[in-house]
């Protein structure tokens, strides 16, 4: 990859007859300017927490533990309204990042989900779509008897806590850390 050189100063006469040059050796032709740590990934992606809340009272709670960047371990439950002491559904999962652009991630992995009629194991796909405050969330879930799918929207108000509408019925809280 060739890079146009945009810079003006005495440091950098010495470039200024080259229409352009190679990436890699931008480092070693400017003194002081240094590519480490520039392509290296982070330790892990944030942990998730979310806690939602519905009109008829059903709440949910959501968490993402990333142990290794790129890699994601989390759960879902949703307590029985009446009593909060018995669990109506939940679901365990695993996600692997797949594609990753600047705006937008894609995850897939394994998910066993329990509860009412719903035990089994299958697979989860999981789309992040992040324009500037506005955040969008997508995912599948697929076994052989069925597909489901659900949808969040959401709105960044500090930069590790947003509101968010899952499936435009539950409204809720999210927080990254």
């Amino acid at each position: 990859m060739t890079v146009p050189v945009m810079f003006r100063g005495p440091d950098l006469e010495h470039l200024y007859h080259m229409p352009h040059m190679w990436l890699k050796d931008l480092a070693g032709n400017v003194p002081g300017f240094s590519l480490e740590g520039f392509l290296a990934s982070p330790p892990r992606d944030h942990h998730i927490l979310q806690v939602y809340i519905g009109s008829s009272g059903e709440t949910g709670i959501d968490f993402s533990y990333s142990p290794l960047y790129r890699l994601r371990l989390g759960g879902s439950i949703e307590p029985d309204s009446t009593s909060f002491q018995e669990v109506k559904s939940g679901s365990l999962r695993g996600e692997w990042d797949i594609f990753s652009t600047y705006i937008s991630r894609l995850w897939l992995g394994p998910e066993y989900t329990f509860g009412v009629g719903d035990d089994g194991a299958g697979l989860r796909a999981f789309a992040e779509l992040t324009l500037g405050r506005k955040e969008m969330y997508l995912s599948w879930h697929l076994r052989p008897e069925l597909l489901r799918f659900s949808h969040s929207l959401g709105v960044k108000l500090t930069p590790s806590l947003s509101l968010q509408l899952k499936d435009f019925s539950r409204l809720g809280f999210g927080y990254r850390f």
